[in-house]
């Protein structure tokens, strides 16, 4: 059961930014050991079996400062598909 505050699903962005490794060695060094489920286009994983996987709980702390890390990445995609008329910049 996951602490409150964080949720049973998480990225595969935010779950790296949480263990501290970029996404495509977090790919190869924990992707293989989770359990993933699919949502839409997205793969998520479970907080439980990454939890499993680092040996420890993850708090709401760790998950707030992943999602904030990925605050930049998410303004630029929201900047670039304003620019190219895509129809998907959200506020």
């Amino acid at each position: 059961m996951a602490e409150a505050g964080v949720p049973e699903l998480v990225t595969k962005a935010v779950a790296a930014a949480i263990v501290g490794l970029s996404r495509p060695t977090f790919r190869k060094r924990f992707l293989p050991l989770l359990r993933t489920c699919r949502r839409g286009r997205r793969d998520l994983i479970e907080t439980a079996s990454l939890e499993k996987a680092i040996g420890r709980r993850i708090t709401a702390s760790d998950y707030l400062l992943a999602q904030a890390s990925r605050e930049p990445a998410r303004a630029y995609q929201r900047q670039y598909r304003a620019t190219q008329g895509t129809g998907n910049a959200a506020a």
